[in-house]
């Protein structure tokens, strides 16, 4: 076999072996759900929005308005308490946004945790449910 001959073959196997790996993108069976925007707004002790129908592997970006006159955050809780995602403190008038993927259907909490905010009722509850 000539040198010409060999290399015309590595070239053309290495090609198909390219070939057959394919792309690192979405698959046509698991294409890429862009984010959902839900509005929030906080004010003294709750949250006010409606953050329905959302299903596991979501990713919704929380807007989060604070119409009082404190200020305010928002933290995005599992039902373990892990911190899934947090606004930063807004003052009143202000706004911040946090984006989370809720990779499983389940129950979460949105809170306000600055100073007695929670325990006077500034949570919520969100059911994610099955995709």
């Amino acid at each position: 076999m000539t040198t010409p001959r060999r290399i015309a073959i590595l070239v053309s196997s290495m090609a198909l072996l390219l070939a057959a790996c394919g792309d690192d993108g979405p698959s046509a069976a698991e294409p890429e759900r862009p984010a959902k925007t839900v509005e929030i707004t906080a004010t003294e002790y709750r949250f006010a929005g409606d953050p329905t129908g959302i299903v596991g592997g979501d990713t919704i970006r929380f807007a989060v308005s604070n119409v009082g006159q404190l200020d305010h955050e928002m933290q995005v809780l599992d039902d373990g308490g892990t911190l899934l995602g947090r606004t930063t403190r807004i003052p009143p008038g202000g706004s911040d946004e946090v984006t989370v993927e809720f990779a499983t259907a389940g129950d979460y909490k949105l809170i306000c945790d600055i100073d007695d905010h929670q325990s006077r009722g500034q949570f919520a509850f969100i059911t994610v449910g099955e995709p």
